[in-house]
């Protein structure tokens, strides 16, 4: 499997076509979305990031803070979220191959979700769909290679792959 930037916007879709009871609620919504996407993630030809529930449960605490604050500035506010979020989400998580294991040791990639991400909440015009699209291409390209998440594995020492 990969990473799929199509799966991610429609389950994304599903979130907002959804009515939340609650931020916490949607926050939770959102943050299992880009759990299952990122369950999907390879490192190399095999490695696998393990991404236990305690990940997708910070992420969601982290995004419920940014909805649950009313005020003006929400559309940086949780872009800013989205993105610290991704970063804590990636950190540290061990990658598990037969033949090279190793762990994720690069997330400088999720600052770049804070531009695009507010661009796309700020826009009050946007459709669930293109919402979602807006969402998920940010996602994707913070998270997936070329120029997403890293991880370093061996053998050999120190090699450097992308999330896939």
């Amino acid at each position: 499997m990969a990473l799929s930037q199509t799966d991610l916007k429609n389950a994304l879709k599903k979130v907002l076509d959804t009515a939340q009871s609650t931020p916490a609620a949607a926050a939770t919504a959102m943050a299992n979305a880009y759990h299952d996407y990122a369950k999907a993630g390879r490192v190399g030809a095999e490695g696998v990031p393990t991404l236990p529930d305690a990940k997708r449960d910070a992420l969601a605490t982290t995004l419920g803070a940014a909805i649950a604050d009313p005020h003006l500035g929400l559309p940086g506010k949780l872009a800013a979220a989205w993105a610290s979020g991704v970063a804590a989400y990636w950190t540290g998580v061990a990658v598990v191959g037969v033949t090279q294991s190793g762990s994720i040791t690069d997330v400088t990639s999720a600052s770049s979700l804070s531009g695009p991400l507010a661009t796309v909440f700020g826009n009050l015009a946007n459709s669930t769909e293109t919402c979602a699209a807006g969402m998920a291409a940010a996602l994707h390209a913070a998270t997936a290679a070329p120029s997403g998440i890293k991880a370093t594995v061996a053998p050999p020492p120190n090699t450097i792959l992308p999330l896939t």
